[in-house]
């Protein structure tokens, strides 16, 4: 969740308000995790809408990747 998170942060540059502006020195999970904790500490977490899409296909019994 915090790395889905992240990446769209950095997408739409909102990352500046738990990161360097200037440049990125954070990972992806840092990104992520330091925005829920904010969202929490300012006791806005009802702003966070998540979207969970699982629309994949199992593969068929017996199925074995290759090496």
């Amino acid at each position: 969740m915090t790395l889905g998170l992240a990446t769209h942060l950095v997408l739409t540059q909102q990352t500046q308000r738990v990161d360097r502006a200037d440049r990125r020195d954070l990972s992806l999970f840092q990104i992520g995790w330091r925005w829920l904790h904010r969202l929490l500490a300012l006791n806005r977490l009802p702003e966070l809408k998540l979207q969970f899409s699982w629309a994949f296909t199992l593969p068929k019994p017996g199925f074995r990747p290759a090496n």
